[in-house]
This record gives C-alpha cells, structure tokens and sequence, in this order.
C-alpha cells in the first residue's frame, strides 16, 4: 500500500529591515545615554562603527615619508 505524506513547506524566515542611523539618531542616543559620550564611534553609511585605535602599524607608514621629506632638506 502506497501512502502518500505532504510536507510542510519550508519556514522562510523574513530578516528584519536595516534600519540606517542619523546623526539626530546618534545625538538622542548620547542625550539618552545609551551610547557612552566618551565612546568613540563613527557613523559610516548609516551604520554605528567602533573607531579603532591608531596602531603601530599606522604609525609607522607616515614616518619613512617624514625621514625622507627631513633627509631632501638637510
């Protein structure tokens, strides 16, 4: 005997809208405390991003071009 079960199909599950952030947005944020005043982050594409530190390697890339502008004069 043949029985024949329906599958369900499958779940799809909606992904929630993107919602891009204003500066007005970010001002209400760090009236309300929500973001830290002291945090620093940028607003990139409507998007809330940490800055990241300076690091050693940035350092480092602008001080060959400073030796060699200080080399030219000398």
């Amino acid at each position: 005997m043949n029985v024949h079960v329906a599958r369900p199909a499958p779940l799809r599950r909606s992904r929630p809208k993107k919602r891009n952030w204003t500066i007005s947005d970010v001002d209400r944020m760090l009236d309300a405390g929500i973001i830290d005043r002291r945090e620093l982050i940028e607003l990139i594409g409507g998007e809330i991003v940490p800055m990241s530190a300076k690091g050693s390697a940035h350092e480092f890339c602008g001080k060959p071009q400073i030796y060699a502008a200080i080399a030219v004069r000398d």
